[in-house]
C-alpha cells in the first residue's frame, strides 16, 4: 500500500468517526448539501430528492424494512404477484464459508440481502476469482448498510447471502432491468440504464414508451431504446407491488416478455441524485404526495 493510500484510508476512518456521531437529520442534510449544493427543505419539501430525504427521516412503516431486504421481500412479492416472477434461488447462506464454489452453476448472481448494489454477476464461473469475491462478500456481511446513507429501510436488516440463477438476456448477457417509479401506488415512468461498464448512460420513458426530457446522475441515453415486450405486464406488477407505499421504485427484468422481479428501492441515489435539467427534480417531486404519510 502506498503512502497516499494510507493517508486516504486514515482520512476516511476519521471522517466516518466524525460523521457517525451526527444525528440522522444532520448527517442527511450534510450529505444532501455535498451532492446538491444547498441544504434540503425538510419542513416543506418540494423536490423529489427533498421528499425522499423526508421519507428517510420520518416514514417508519415496518413493511419497507421487510421489502428492502432481498430475501424477506420474496414473500411479499409471492403474495402480491405469485411465485412465477421470482428468480429461482441456487442457495441462501449465513456465511461465505458455507458456499461450495465447485457446486455453483456456471453462471449465477450473488447478492447480499441487507444492502443495495452489493451484487456479483458471474457470466462465466471459470473466469471468476472466487477468493477475491469471497473477501468482498465477507466485507459486505460485516457492514451495516443503513449507516452508509442513514437509510432506515435497511436498519437491523437480516444479513444473508443469496445466489440466484442467471437470467439470460440479449447475447447471453444480463437482461435489461427496468426501474419503474411509483408514486402513491401509481406507476408513472421507467428508468433504463445502458452500458454500465463502458460509458454508463440513462434514459427515462413514460408508460407509452415515449422518452422523457430529463436525466438523473448519468448522461442521457440518446439512442431510441426498443419498447420491452413485457412492458404492460411490468406496469401491472409494479402497481400491485407499490400500492402500500407513498413511493417505491420497482426494479424488474424483461426476458423476451417473461417478467422477473429484481428488487424494491425506496431511496433512489440516497435522495441526492442530480437531475438534468435541475428543474426536473421539482417536476418529479410534484408527483409524490406526503400528506398521508
Amino acid at each position: 500500500m502506498t503512502w497516499n493510500q494510507h493517508v486516504r484510508q486514515a482520512v476516511i476512518k476519521v471522517g466516518r468517526k466524525v460523521l457517525g456521531g451526527l444525528s440522522d437529520k444532520t448527517f442527511s442534510s450534510i450529505q444532501f448539501l455535498i451532492h446538491q449544493g444547498h441544504l434540503p427543505n425538510l419542513k416543506a419539501p418540494k423536490s423529489f430528492n427533498e421528499k425522499i430525504q423526508w421519507l428517510k427521516l420520518n416514514y417508519r412503516d415496518p413493511l419497507i424494512q421487510k421489502c428492502a431486504n432481498k430475501l424477506l421481500v420474496r414473500e411479499y412479492v409471492k403474495n402480491c404477484c405469485g411465485p412465477e416472477i421470482l428468480v429461482p434461488l441456487v442457495g441462501c447462506y449465513e456465511r461465505v464459508q458455507e458456499i461450495i464454489f465447485e457446486n455453483l452453476p456456471q453462471r449465477f448472481v450473488c447478492k447480499a440481502s441487507h444492502g443495495s448494489g452489493w451484487n456479483i454477476v458471474a457470466t462465466d464461473k471459470a473466469k471468476l476469482n472466487w477468493a477475491l469475491e469471497s473477501q468482498k462478500l465477507k466485507k459486505w456481511m460485516a457492514t451495516d448498510f443503513s449507516a452508509i446513507g442513514r437509510e432506515w429501510a435497511y436498519k437491523n436488516s437480516p444479513r444473508k447471502i443469496l445466489i440466484e440463477h442467471f437470467l439470460d438476456g440479449p447475447d447471453g448477457q444480463s437482461p435489461y432491468d427496468y426501474k419503474i417509479f411509483c408514486f402513491n401506488g401509481n406507476p408513472r415512468f421507467v428508468q433504463v440504464d445502458t452500458d454500465r461498464f463502458s460509458g454508463h448512460r440513462r434514459a427515462f420513458y413514460d408508460l407509452n414508451w415515449q422518452q422523457l426530457p430529463f436525466g438523473l446522475e448519468y448522461p442521457i441515453e440518446s439512442r431510441v431504446l426498443p419498447r420491452p415486450m413485457g412492458l404492460d405486464k411490468m406496469v401491472e406488477i409494479a402497481k400491485r407491488l407499490s400500492k402500500q407505499f407513498p413511493f417505491v421504485r420497482c426494479d424488474l427484468y424483461d426476458c423476451n416478455g417473461k417478467v422477473y422481479f429484481g428488487e424494491l428501492t425506496f431511496y433512489p441515489e440516497k435522495g441526492t441524485g442530480r437531475f438534468n435539467p435541475r428543474k426536473a427534480d421539482h417536476a418529479v417531486g410534484g408527483l409524490l404526495t406526503l400528506s398521508d404519510c
